[in-house]
């Protein structure tokens, strides 16, 4: 996993997840020498800017599949010959189907300890619209945060 933020970053480690401060540390590098010199088979973008939705595309193996599940509006710049040349499968992916969410739900209750490590801050129904720009303003404080109804 990479990130830029120290707390997150810790809370992975902690739970046994390998990471790499990508403020620090080469990114593309780092996957190489954790999955080998052809870089990792399958890579999830989860953050949707330009910079790393690249690096993705730069990490994965030939043959390889990138996921992009974070959500960004700014637009990328890749060279068309990277997906011919390697093969690359490019997929955007979202839970959105009531299927997909209803199994979510399922894996979060089943690790409900886990889950719950995540979380760093719980708000009422009624503080939502300044919880979630506070979350927005601080992703270095909040890891998760949880709206009660």
């Amino acid at each position: 996993m990479t990130d830029l933020v120290a707390s997150r970053l810790e809370l992975a480690r902690a739970n046994g997840v390998e990471v790499v401060n990508a403020a620090k540390a080469d990114a593309v590098a780092a996957a190489r020498r954790w999955a080998g010199p052809a870089g990792p088979p399958a890579v999830f973008e989860c953050v949707g800017l330009p910079g790393t939705v690249r690096q993705a595309v730069d990490m994965v193996s030939s043959a390889g599949r990138v996921v992009i599940v974070g959500i960004g509006h700014e637009e990328v710049s890749l060279p068309i010959n990277v997906f011919t040349e390697r093969e690359l499968t490019i997929l955007g992916s979202t839970v959105c189907t009531h299927e997909d969410f209803a199994e979510a739900i399922r894996i979060v209750g089943a690790h409900r300890e886990a889950v719950a490590r995540l979380i760093t801050h719980e708000r009422p129904l009624d503080d939502a619209v300044d919880a979630i720009a506070h979350a927005m303003a601080t992703p270095d404080e909040v890891m998760k945060l949880v709206i009660r109804g």
